[in-house]
């Protein structure tokens, strides 16, 4: 389901998003992402997602993060019971909440920690 921002939210946040996925403990869900010029603050909850890379290896990514702006197609998948939160950002954004370019974000999945230090830790505990 997509969500509009109240407007005064607009100048920074384009849009949010949630998907939620109640599977079976045999089925896998898969979540593509496409290319997308605008960056995203994810928040998982319920199942673990994890990347399906080019050669069908598996990797853990971040529960809670940011997707920076890409130019390619990515695949997760999960099991069980799996939810995702989602603050599409402007494409400028993340210059002005985290003193970051936004080609610095590109093609990359940085968890809050990283990206924010203990504010990131404090955030993620609560």
């Amino acid at each position: 389901m997509k969500h509009i921002p109240e407007k005064h939210l607009t100048s920074i946040v384009k849009c949010y998003w949630t998907l939620d996925g109640k599977l079976s403990p045999t089925e896998m869900y898969i979540h593509r992402t496409l290319a997308n010029h605008c960056p995203e603050i994810i928040f998982h909850y319920g199942s673990e997602f994890k990347e399906i890379l080019g050669d069908n290896k598996i990797e853990s990514t971040f529960r809670t993060g940011i997707h920076g702006q890409t130019d390619k197609i990515r695949k997760f998948t999960a099991k069980g019971n799996c939810g995702i939160f989602g603050v599409v950002l402007q494409p400028y954004a993340p210059t002005l909440l985290f003193n970051i370019s936004a080609t610095a974000l590109k093609n990359e999945l940085v968890d809050l920690e990283s990206l924010l230090g203990q504010e990131g830790k404090t955030f993620l505990s609560k």
